[in-house]
């Protein structure tokens, strides 16, 4: 198995609104490619992705950008990076964007109104509908075949 890393991303000042991906592999680049050239739009606008000429970030070249945040960030070894290792890698489920929303360790009183309620305050399209699934049990043991 192949990790997929997403190891640094850079964002251009000479071309305000792009930013350039370093990733691991290059299985990484052809699977950022396929899932994400695919009509997907990030804050209304259109992403555009392609290979790039250069081979890597150099972080040195970082500048402040309008909003104060640094315009290089180094992902390489953060915690929520699904890619890591082989184990935590091997548990991700890679699908190319789209209007469903995955979540995980919501509490237990978490209920459909206080979705719409989230809804209303980042106003924000409220979700057409909400499944929700029981926590993992304990499997009973299949019955023989015959």
């Amino acid at each position: 198995p192949v990790l997929t890393v997403c190891l640094f991303v850079k964002f251009l000042k000479s071309k305000p609104g792009a930013a350039m991906v370093e990733m691991g592999d290059g299985f990484a680049v052809d699977r950022a490619l396929t899932c994400l050239n695919t009509n997907s739009y990030l804050f209304d606008q259109q992403l555009n992705v392609c290979v790039s000429k250069q081979k890597v970030i150099v972080p040195g070249q970082s500048f402040e950008m309008e909003d104060g945040s640094c315009s290089f960030k180094d992902f390489s070894n953060n915690r929520n990076n699904r890619f890591t290792n082989m184990k935590q890698a091997a548990k991700n489920r890679i699908q190319k964007p789209n209007n469903m929303l995955h979540f995980f360790s919501a509490p237990p009183t978490i209920t459909e109104e206080i979705f719409y309620q989230i809804s209303d305050e980042l106003e924000v399209k409220k979700p057409k509908s909400i499944i929700f699934f029981s926590g993992k049990s304990k499997s009973l043991p299949s019955p023989p075949l015959c």
